[in-house]
């Protein structure tokens, strides 16, 4: 592979990591818009367009192990690839919870409580400010800014720690839906 064709093959990596990036975005967007919403069709799109993202970071994961084997890159190209492998696998994770988050819409049952949801789309918007800086770092090389964005984690973290207690006080003061489904059951077997 001549010198120019190997550069133009490690920018469209990097163009398609750019791109798997704005699917794992637009996919945890949607996520919240259903979730917010019991949006049913837009999580059936959540869980057919994660095909997409899947299929994106193993072509991704393909060409990078093509060009590691056919031209024995070293240095900081090596480092950029090893650094495109590992990221492209966490965007497509990002994509597995926006599809999880589908699939928990799929799951509701119609006229289902609204569950008190306030942490989530705080955590969503954290993490796609997070996601938005880490590939501007990205892209920038810009060493100082990736390194920042770990210590927000913690926010995110302590976001969704509240969400759990208030989801499991949530639980305790909601009827369960067993007690529902006895209910419907004395009330079928005594008519």
């Amino acid at each position: 592979m001549l010198r120019a064709t190997y550069h133009r093959e490690m920018q469209r990596l990097q163009d398609e990591l750019v791109m798997l990036s704005s699917m794992a975005a637009h996919a945890l967007r949607h996520s919240m818009t259903a979730l917010k919403r019991h949006d049913r069709a837009l999580a059936e799109l959540l869980v057919v367009r994660d095909r997409d993202i899947n299929a994106r970071r193993y072509q991704i994961e393909r060409d990078c192990l093509v060009l590691i084997a056919t031209q024995q890159p070293v240095a900081c190209d090596l480092r950029f690839l090893a650094g495109v492998l590992e990221i492209a696998g966490e965007l497509e994770r990002i994509g597995d919870y926006a599809k999880g988050v589908g699939r928990i819409v799929l799951r509701l049952p119609p006229g289902a409580p609204t569950v008190p949801i306030h942490e989530i789309p705080q955590m969503c918007d954290k993490v796609l400010s997070m996601l938005e800086r880490a590939q501007h770092a990205y892209l920038t090389q810009d060493a100082g800014a990736a390194r920042a964005i770990p210590a927000e984690d913690d926010a995110v973290d302590t976001l969704y720690n509240t969400f759990n207690t208030r989801m499991l006080d949530w639980m305790r003061n909601t009827p369960t839906r067993r007690r529902s489904r006895a209910r419907r059951c004395s009330a079928r077997s005594s008519s």
